[in-house]
């Protein structure tokens, strides 16, 4: 939800459970609807996010942390804005042989040793802290 001028709620989120997630805006309008937002319980989709400074072999320590698992990765996206490093990276847990609380203990203990914030969600809640 955004906020208009006055501090209120200028959206709203509603939910029908067969389909997607529609936004309206206050005076009842849809503002958009798309899968992309919908809430799928069932997803094994995981989103890891990596902040830090630059240094050679990021990329490498997190697919291997998610390959030693038998974490396959899906899409990734990463940037270096000066000499600071981001990454998001969305993967697939479906045939993980590690449950996902101990992935994401051994990725925040590779992002200690590196020097680096590593994080990671489930892809529901992902989408549910950033959506509109």
């Amino acid at each position: 939800m955004t906020n208009d001028h006055e501090g209120r709620n200028a959206f709203q989120l509603s939910r029908n459970p067969r389909t997607p997630y529609t936004v309206r805006a206050r005076n009842g309008a849809r503002v958009a609807r798309s899968a992309e937002t919908r809430m799928d319980s069932k997803s094994n989709r995981i989103i890891v996010t990596v902040i830090g400074v630059d240094t050679v072999g990021i990329i490498a320590a997190v697919a291997t942390v998610l390959a030693e698992a038998r974490v396959n990765i899906v899409d990734i996206s990463q940037t270096t804005l000066r000499e600071f490093f981001t990454m998001i990276m969305m993967a697939d847990m479906e045939k993980a042989t590690l449950p996902f609380d101990e992935l994401k203990r051994r990725l925040n203990a590779k992002g200690e040793e590196m020097g680096l914030r590593i994080d990671a969600q489930h892809e529901d809640v992902f989408k549910f802290m950033h959506r509109i």
